[in-house]
């Protein structure tokens, strides 16, 4: 069997698609998933904010729990389905919001 230029041979490329078609992650595979990229997620985090606080980009003041917490909160708006069919001005929104917080002034 001759294997397609990206290296899958045709058979697998088409039960690939079919499957892609018919299969819904169940709602308990969707926690499982996310629980694992959550935990693989966090240290990465992590790891920006306390550099971001070291270079006093980040207020220090502010526990790296609750930074993580709040990114946590806002995360499911940017994975929403219609996210990308949302205006430019409300993404620019958002990641203000998310920049700056409420009350919060651009440097």
């Amino acid at each position: 069997m001759a294997a397609l230029p990206f290296g899958l041979p045709l058979f697998a490329r088409r039960t690939a698609v079919r499957r892609s078609k018919d299969f819904k992650l169940l709602e308990a595979d969707q926690e499982v998933y996310q629980e694992a990229a959550d935990v693989k997620a966090v240290p990465i985090y992590t790891r920006f904010i306390e550099l971001g606080k070291a270079e006093g980009a980040i207020d220090p003041r502010i526990p790296t729990d609750a930074i993580l917490a709040y990114i946590f909160q806002v995360m499911p708006l940017l994975q929403h389905k219609d996210y990308l069919k949302t205006s430019t001005e409300y993404k620019w929104g958002l990641f203000k919001l998310f920049l700056y917080g409420i009350l919060g002034k651009e440097r």
